[in-house]
């Protein structure tokens, strides 16, 4: 791979394939985070929801592990959490997860990989349909709020704001706050 398109696209750092490799043996170990879909042309191409391996999630997934400081007896609350392995990931830290999405079947499939798969018993996760630009929890309620690519689907900049302040609201004083979000490099 030559520098240009490394630096173009952030290519996943060495200190991250660990990270990355984790997140990849999540989302294999449950069966229903993969499925066989039929292309525009009527080509069967075998699908991994949520795409890990989608060229922004192979940095940004990781970023949010490695920057999280996720620990044992936290709460976190992730934002448009549709059934991303990066929710048990976190889970499997011993961080207890409120997983959010304002799409009610993408949430119920999280749930229902968690109930069926997940391997850590003394971890609870949560699963709320709202939006996050009225979330239904106390003020100060989380240690961790994070956020991979979501931001991007609201309607412009006030939405965005909205959802930003209520992110922070409800995060503990002292607490952090994750988010990324795609960046289309094409005009």
């Amino acid at each position: 791979m030559n520098d240009s398109f490394a630096e173009m696209f952030h290519v996943t750092p060495d200190e991250d394939l660990p990270l990355l490799r984790e997140l990849l043996a999540i989302d294999v170990m449950i069966p229903e985070s993969t499925a066989f879909a039929r292309g525009p042309a009527g080509d069967l191409s075998f699908v991994v929801p949520p795409l890990p391996m989608h060229w922004s999630r192979q940095g940004e997934m990781p970023w949010i592990l490695r920057n999280g400081d996720f620990r044992q007896g936290q709460t976190a609350l992730e934002i448009g959490a549709a059934w991303t392995c990066l929710q048990y990931a976190i889970a499997h830290r011993g961080v207890n997860v409120w997983s959010t999405d304002i799409d009610k079947p993408a949430n119920g499939i999280a749930r229902v990989n968690f109930v069926n798969h997940f391997f850590n018993a003394n971890v609870d996760m949560h699963f709320e349909v709202c939006d996050v630009r009225d979330l239904p929890y106390n003020d100060g309620h989380f240690d961790r709020v994070y956020s991979v690519s979501t931001l991007e689907h609201l309607n412009g900049k006030a939405d965005r704001a909205k959802a930003i302040e209520e992110m922070i609201r409800v995060l503990k004083p002292g607490g952090l706050l994750l988010l990324t979000m795609d960046v289309s490099l094409n005009p």
